[in-house]
């Protein structure tokens, strides 16, 4: 009654062929948006499917025939492909996620030592741009780790940063020591900075020979490695 597609059958000579029925499927999430749409032909996929994520962003792409997979899925994005200027290590339901740089900057100070920076402190995965700008724009010291990240321009991207000290974790449970195809991300086993900072003479770092954290003095140089949303 709603004009959508029901049922299609082949016919020759006024008789049904094969009693072929073939019709168009979509699936849809809570929200109203798409969750998965193809062709069922005998009540099996036929040709192509597509799945999406909930902000409608395309999720993966398969060919079918009769019922059977007839060739390779195409997935869109996933944790250690090489994309966006990098490697991801992190992606969000809605496609969206981080990526790490290949290779590190150096191995700077994290900067103002015995001084606090108002808002610098926060841990959790997503606050590590903002940990960032609110260091460069709270310290005065010069070639910092928050500084130099924010700064970078790597594969034609500008929009790097220092992680907060979870983002940090995830990459090394993702693509370092602790992912399950190794240090792909090709880590030093040796500390990382964070941007997330632990008090007036510390900040948080990240030890990626073995996963553990700790807070270390700011004064220190140690490993800096950046990272970007997309």
């Amino acid at each position: 009654k709603n004009g959508v597609l029901k049922e299609e059958t082949w016919y020759e000579n006024g008789k049904q062929d094969g009693d072929l029925v073939s019709m168009d499927y979509k699936s849809y999430y809570d929200n109203g948006q798409i969750d998965a749409t193809g062709r069922m032909v005998n009540d099996v996929k036929d040709g192509l499917w597509k799945w999406y994520y909930k902000n409608g962003v395309l999720k993966e792409e398969t060919w079918y025939e009769n019922g059977k997979q007839d060739g390779n899925s195409v997935p869109q994005d996933q944790v250690g492909d090489y994309a966006e200027g990098g490697i991801i290590f992190q992606i969000n339901e809605d496609g969206t996620g981080l990526v790490s740089a290949l290779e590190d900057l150096g191995s700077f100070a994290w900067g103002c030592n015995g001084t606090s920076i108002s808002g610098a402190d926060e841990q959790s995965i997503g606050t590590g741009y903002q940990n960032t700008l609110d260091v460069v724009a709270g310290c005065n010291d010069s070639n910092t780790a928050a500084f130099v990240s924010l700064n970078a321009k790597i594969e034609g991207y500008t929009d790097w940063y220092l992680p907060s000290k979870d983002e940090l974790v995830e990459m090394y449970n993702t693509i370092g020591n602790g992912g399950p195809e190794g240090n792909i991300g090709g880590f030093s086993n040796y500390y990382y900075w964070s941007s997330s900072e632990y008090n007036n003479n510390n900040a948080w770092f990240v030890n990626f020979n073995n996963g553990n954290t700790s807070f270390n003095y700011k004064i220190l140089a140690i490993r800096v490695r950046v990272i970007r949303a997309f």
